[in-house]
């Protein structure tokens, strides 16, 4: 997934912004691998650039976005931009490190993790007030989403266990969601529907799914020219972003219905997308010189 090394400190990084700097130019669309159609020229930088790297990990429908920032110490932080204006977002819990906010939903409600010595955990945000997310018995719990009615889902881990499980928190309630005869899980985006993606692990493999709320068992994703294919965001509408594997490379995608693009932002060796909003526009990590955070305006 998407989490990030382990890194210590808190300093201010407000006038490191990006000021929505063009990542490339020239015209939105053109062919990538495969012949797949390819967009991403007009994506534009986000987020903290004086750094090692910088993610923009979620996005809601009033363009608020929310990532994370190694600087050149290197120390790891929690960022949240509106409007253009970026400010921190790092949990006050005592000896906790590594802020790392993954979603945000539409009424400012922000999850993500923070790492303590002992293991890392999930946390719940909004405004100046934060609390902890634990999946009950866990030794590590990561939220990935949070839908508009504050449904939480992410992975946890037992004990010393290097595979996790997904699961969904609703209200006070947490309930294990891995697939059906998954050795392995990790739920990554929920949207209003109460509709889930992420991916599984089983005999023959690791797979990337969608669970339609209400179903008996997810669907398997698959697109054609795409490979180890990880669905990180899903919109109201049902639009799909994440990473792919094509020729060798590692792209962003974006899928809606039976449509798919590819996500490149130009002159980057690595992309990947993590959230769409219902508008359509797209937050992700580009690798070139460093690892930048981007948003691209789809529609």
């Amino acid at each position: 997934m998407r989490r990030l090394p382990s890194f210590v400190a808190f300093c201010s990084f407000l006038a490191l912004a990006a000021s929505a700097a063009a990542c490339g130019n020239s015209s939105s669309t053109g062919t990538g691998g495969g012949g797949i159609p390819t967009i991403g020229d007009s994506a534009k930088t986000i987020g903290p650039t004086l750094g090692t790297l910088t993610r923009a990990n979620g996005i809601n429908d009033s363009d608020v976005v929310v990532g994370v920032w190694v600087d050149l110490t290197p120390a790891q932080y929690g960022w949240i931009d509106r409007a253009g204006l970026t400010d921190y977002l790092t949990v006050p819990f005592a000896n906790a490190f590594d802020t790392n906010p993954n979603a945000i939903n539409d009424s400012g409600y922000v999850v993500g993790s923070y790492t303590l010595i002992s293991g890392y955990h999930g946390f719940l945000n909004f405004g100046l007030n934060y609390s902890t997310i634990d999946y009950p018995g866990a030794s590590s719990t990561e939220p990935y989403g949070i839908n508009a009615a504050g449904d939480i889902v992410g992975v946890y881990f037992v004990g010393t266990a290097t595979t996790g499980h997904a699961f969904l928190k609703h209200g006070a309630t947490y309930t294990n969601i891995d697939p059906p005869g998954a050795t392995a899980a990790a739920a990554l985006s929920i949207n209003a529907a109460g509709d889930v993606v992420g991916t599984f692990t089983d005999g023959s493999g690791q797979h990337a799914y969608r669970w339609t709320h209400g179903a008996a068992s997810p669907t398997t994703l698959t697109y054609s020219g795409l490979g180890d294919i990880i669905p990180y965001g899903l919109n109201d509408a049902g639009t799909i972003v994440g990473s792919c594997s094509v020729s060798g490379a590692t792209d962003g995608f974006i899928a809606t219905g039976g449509s798919v693009e590819l996500i490149v932002v130009p002159g980057a060796s690595i992309t990947e997308a993590y959230s769409v909003n219902d508008s359509g526009t797209v937050v992700g990590a580009f690798t070139s010189t460093a690892q930048y955070g981007f948003v691209l305006k789809t529609q």
